[in-house]
């Protein structure tokens, strides 16, 4: 049976560029399925869409395939965009059935089959999507599948979840050969270690996702296993030089962590020319990581991420449910530099009960560790979190932002930190943090960026023009300016 995955992106290059910058990008949600699906005996395909001329896009697909079954899989934000193309293909082949899963569908069930979606999937979808299509192949009409909520006519059948997969290896390795028309750079990838989060953070929906169905929610593929996928990495990209572990953390089984980073090390030793590694890093409260660091670097991390998320251990602890403590994250930063790993640290501002006191520790904290890289988001409460429920009981306006800017502009409102003082601190941040630490047009460069950010109209604008043409002479000239006023001066 012919099976079309759909996926979506706000912040892409706009044609003729692919979409999708490296393999960091792709969804393994849709990848393992499939994959399932691929080995299942089925024909599979996948469109990635932009929202500038998507029907073109799809016009030009159903030229050559004509699916039965669509699957979409688009987080919170990017719903509404995905609502408005599963409208377009049930105006154009009202006969394919239409499927919706992913985190956002599986915590707003009724809510997304109040569109033109035939079934959602709750949670995980690996049997469910394979028992769906036998029904279709079938030619009869969906039912008693669990981990499917199924319109019925004018009603909707409620199936419950099945236990959580809890053997990772049995699963095949995602589907990357459906991507290859929609990525640009071959050279770095991304790698599931696991599933699940072993933490309760209320900006995040895990807490939520784990009660979905019965099971022990954090999972971890074998060393073992990842260590074939590698293998497998290389031999089908000639060119892969990189390689991101995407798990939520890789702290949450550090003995793990240690012996998958063993067999990398020997992998490593065995190729002419060794791979690059990151991964995901979660502080943790008066335990040291230094073990787990220095296994990271012998095997070729070449950096991890980090959470610093605020500097106010009261945001942290109140507001965040993260429970390290600065001197934590001190001593963790010291640690990874003293074996030579980069780090890449994530804050968020803007958070309800957040004062501007509060961010003023952020930007100290940060200057303290000074980060490698640094990614500061502005808050915008998702469904299913903690902290969406919070907003909705202080009767804070939450409007969804079509032109998915939310982490860019602030939307809240909150009284004790004025959305005018968030776009402030969040465009100047990389300035307070490494003012007289780096150039001074660097830092320059990163408040226009954060300012054409909150406008993805004229960010997308920028992407297509700054390097070329009179645009491309603008900005290699402004740099210059600012290098001379600054010898001047």
């Amino acid at each position: 049976m012919n099976i079309l995955f759909v996926y979506t992106v706000s912040y892409a290059p706009p044609p003729p560029a692919k979409p999708l910058i490296d393999w960091t990008e792709i969804s393994f949600g849709i990848s393992y399925l499939a994959s399932v699906l691929e080995h299942a005996g089925h024909k599979i395909q996948l469109v990635v869409l932009r929202r500038e001329q998507f029907q073109n896009e799809i016009d030009r697909v159903l030229q050559d395939f004509q699916p039965r079954l669509l699957c979409f899989t688009p987080v919170a934000t990017e719903y509404s965009f995905a609502e408005k193309i599963a409208q377009y293909f049930r105006d154009k082949i009202p006969q394919a059935y239409q499927i919706i899963g992913g985190a956002h569908a599986s915590l707003q069930p009724m809510e997304v089959l109040k569109g033109p979606f035939n079934a959602v999937c709750i949670g995980e979808g690996e049997s469910a999507i394979v028992e769906l299509v036998k029904f279709l192949e079938n030619e009869k009409q969906p039912t008693l599948i669990p981990n499917l909520w199924i319109k019925q006519g004018n009603s909707i059948e409620r199936n419950a979840t099945r236990p959580l997969i809890q053997q990772l290896d049995e699963i095949p390795f995602p589907h990357r050969e459906m991507w290859r028309p929609w990525v640009e750079n071959n050279t770095k990838h991304s790698l599931l270690l696991g599933r699940g989060c072993p933490f309760t953070c209320t900006y995040c929906c895990n807490h939520a996702l784990r009660k979905l169905a019965d099971g022990k929610y954090v999972r971890f593929r074998s060393p073992s296993k990842v260590l074939e996928e590698v293998y497998w990495l290389c031999e089908t990209f000639s060119d892969l030089s990189e390689i991101y572990f995407e798990v939520e953390t890789i702290t949450a089984k550090q003995k793990w962590g240690i012996e998958l980073a063993d067999l990398l090390e020997k992998f490593n030793a065995s190729i002419p020319t060794p791979l690059k590694f990151g991964v995901n890093v979660s502080i943790l409260r008066k335990k040291r990581l230094n073990k787990l660091f220095e296994a990271l670097s012998r095997a070729g991390f070449s950096y991890i991420n980090v959470g610093i998320e605020s500097g106010s251990e009261r945001v942290r602890q109140e507001i965040l449910r993260r429970n390290y403590t600065n001197d934590d994250l001190i001593t963790a930063f010291e640690d990874a530099r003293h074996v030579g790993l980069n780090i890449n640290a994530y804050n968020l501002i803007g958070l309800p009960g957040e004062t501007p006191d509060d961010f003023q520790q952020t930007i100290e904290i940060n200057r303290k560790c000074l980060p490698d890289e640094n990614r500061l988001s502005i808050f915008y409460p998702y469904p299913g979190t903690d902290l969406h429920k919070v907003c909705v009981e202080r009767g804070i306006k939450l409007q969804y932002q079509e032109d998915n800017a939310e982490r860019f502009r602030a939307h809240l409102e909150l009284p004790e930190f004025p959305n005018r003082k968030i776009e402030h601190y969040f465009r100047w941040f990389d300035f307070l943090v490494y003012k007289g630490k780096r150039p001074l047009p660097t830092l320059l460069n990163d408040y226009l960026w954060k300012t054409m950010a909150a406008h993805p109209q004229f960010t997308r604008w920028y992407r297509r023009y700054t390097n070329q043409g009179v645009l491309f002479v603008l900005k290699r000239s402004l740099k210059y300016f600012i290098l001379f006023f600054l010898k001047k001066h």
